[in-house]
This record gives structure tokens, C-alpha cells and sequence, in this order.
């Protein structure tokens, strides 16, 4: 009878490692570049996107980009005026992943720094910022490759605005929030 009652034992113990073995997850493969669109931005009148690249394990490098472009047209029957509004922004950031790899679920912590240039008019005024912020987001990624982020955050950015008129210069600082939605593709 011990014999039997061992055998059962043996042969449960057994069949449980087969089908833990067949039951284990399937691993997802490791991504390493992603890039993403924020269609929100479109609100604000810019095309605004970011290419990111893992740098190791928990860490990737965000490169983003950002452009501005809105004219308008003012014409009466003597005269006609156009004017218009272009800029263009980029920077750079650091995502740390709290858990996971690189563009794999999970939340992470990225701080950025940026520098961005606009222009209003041919005869208008420039204006220059700088800036950094931090973000604390998630990500998900699912097995197609198809990501989407969300972050939240505040940052500080300083503006100097010249004007080439005789009111001269002025500038624009503080603290502002800072916020992510982005889709994209990891691959």
C-alpha cells in the first residue's frame, strides 16, 4: 500500500511540473526604439512627437520634437497683410522604468530639459525658451507593438521675447504644469 500511495505521490509531483512548465507565460520580446505622436498637441496648433531609444535594462534616452506652423491672411480691397506664427522645440530626457524594461508596461520617472524658438511675422517678433520638467507616467505596450503614455508633471521654463519694434524686450518665467498623452510604436 506505501508503495502504491508513494508511486501516486511521484507521479502527481510529476505531472504538476509538466503542466506548470506548459502553463508558464510567454515572454514578450525586448523592445528597444519607440516613437509616439501626442494628438493632443494638435490643440495647441503643433505636430508634437518624440523618438526614444533603451540605453540599458530601465533606462531610455527621449528625444523629442515639436513644430509650430499658423498663418493668416487679412486682405481688404487696398491692401492685403499675412502674417504668421512658426516655431520648433526639441530637447532631451531620460526615462527610468520603476519596474519592467524599457518601453515594456509600467510606470516611470523622466526629467527633460528643452529648448525651443518661435517667430511672429516676417517683421515680427522672436522669442527663445529654455526649460526643464519632470514627469512621472505610465506606459503600456502591447504585444503588437502599439504603445500609448501618460504623464503628468511641472517643470520651469523662461522666455525671452525681442521684438524688433520700439517696445524692445520682455520676459516669461515660472513654474507650469506639464502633461503626456502619446501613442505610438515600439519596436
Amino acid at each position: 500500500m506505501r508503495k502504491i500511495v508513494s508511486l501516486l505521490l511521484v507521479g502527481l509531483l510529476v505531472s504538476g511540473s509538466v503542466f506548470a512548465k506548459n502553463a508558464k507565460e510567454v515572454e514578450k520580446p525586448r523592445r528597444d526604439m519607440a516613437v509616439t505622436w501626442n494628438p493632443l498637441s494638435l490643440l495647441m496648433l503643433t505636430a508634437s512627437g518624440s523618438y526614444g531609444i533603451a540605453l540599458g535594462e530601465r533606462l531610455a534616452l527621449i528625444i523629442p520634437l515639436s513644430l509650430t506652423y499658423v498663418s493668416t491672411g487679412i486682405s481688404d480691397n487696398s491692401s492685403s497683410a499675412s502674417s504668421y506664427l512658426f516655431g520648433v522645440s526639441s530637447g532631451a530626457g531620460l526615462r527610468f522604468y520603476f519596474s519592467g524594461g524599457a518601453f515594456e508596461d509600467g510606470f516611470y520617472v523622466q526629467p527633460n530639459v528643452s529648448i525651443g524658438w518661435l517667430k511672429f511675422g516676417s517683421d515680427g517678433a522672436n522669442s527663445l525658451s529654455i526649460g526643464a520638467n519632470a514627469l512621472l507616467g505610465y506606459s503600456w505596450v502591447f504585444d503588437s507593438g502599439f504603445m500609448m503614455n501618460l504623464a503628468a508633471g511641472a517643470g520651469y521654463t523662461h522666455s525671452s521675447v525681442k521684438t524688433d519694434s520700439s517696445a524692445g524686450a520682455f520676459k516669461i518665467s515660472g513654474v507650469f504644469p506639464a502633461l503626456e498623452f502619446a501613442i505610438g510604436y515600439a519596436w
